[in-house]
């Protein structure tokens, strides 16, 4: 019978999933408010995807230690279907764990080496060639393990599946990371003056729409140049109010629910 990874390290490999997905999270939304139409973030989305699942096998697989060893051999035996869940996670995540962090580190690398390529197959599917031969060699010359016999091992309802969940999970984090940016031109604005401000539309992959920018409750508010906003005072309807206050009504673009943001302009006499 095979020895079963210690504790110390089930929780590394957890660990290291989750530093990793924390990271790829933060690049992703980063890159996709300065840059969405960036190719690079087809190589980020699927290591992040992939880190989301070692993240989950690795929590049952260490949770399944946790168990085994506070509930005792007779007890956790008793856990059935726990433990087949246990030891599908394992497997999966022996496979999935080295080539995780290959594609993590190959998608970093190529979010400038390939976007500046002139072919644009390299631009589209760069990443994934250099990846997978990464994965191959790492497999084959380190391991020493034969990658065609554990692919063959990959059953086909196990890709089905995680490809319907590939979607759901892009699309979920896309609602959740909806948000708008703004950005004074100053640091504040003299009473009277012309005020001018930024709001640029941050997301993950997919980026939210601006519905409205409201000054005060009171005034619509348009693009005076791309995403650069300007308040006229000598235009506004309300010209006794002290506070210039700006209203965003933004919306995800996969769950049309509209969501609001207020941000303060901060004025002064002199």
């Amino acid at each position: 019978m095979a020895k079963q990874p210690d504790l110390s390290f089930q929780f590394g490999v957890f660990s290291s999933c989750a530093v990793i997905w924390i990271y790829l999270y933060g690049q992703i939304v980063d890159l996709t408010t300065q840059d969405p139409v960036n190719a690079s973030l087809l190589y980020l989305g699927f290591a992040h995807y992939v880190s989301f699942l070692c993240c989950v096998f690795s929590f049952i697989t260490l949770l399944s230690q946790l168990f085994k060893l506070s509930l005792g051999t007779i007890e956790y035996n008793k856990l059935i279907r726990f433990r087949a869940l246990a030891t599908y996670c394992q497997k999966i995540l022996f496979l999935t764990w080295g080539p995780m962090f290959i594609f993590s580190i190959t998608s970093l690398f190529t979010v400038n080496i390939f976007y500046s390529s002139t072919h644009k197959f390299l631009q589209e599917g760069g990443g994934f060639l250099v990846g997978g031969i990464l994965s191959i060699i790492f497999f084959w010359l380190i391991l020493r393990i034969n990658i065609w016999r554990m692919a063959g091992m990959v059953k086909v309802w196990h890709v089905f599946t995680y490809f319907l969940i590939g979607p759901v999970y892009c699309l979920s984090l896309s609602n959740y990371a909806a948000d708008v940016v703004f950005t004074l031109e100053k640091p504040f604005y003299k009473e009277g003056e012309i005020e001018r401000f930024q709001l640029k539309r941050k997301g993950y992959i997919f980026l939210p729409q601006i519905i409205t920018v409201d000054h005060n409750f009171a005034d619509t508010l348009s693009e005076s140049f791309e995403t650069t906003y300007e308040i006229n005072p000598k235009i506004l309807s309300d010209t006794t109010s002290q506070l210039s206050g700006v209203e965003v009504i933004y919306r995800p673009q996969f769950i049309p629910i509209d969501q609001r943001r207020y941000f303060y302009i901060p004025q002064t006499k002199d």
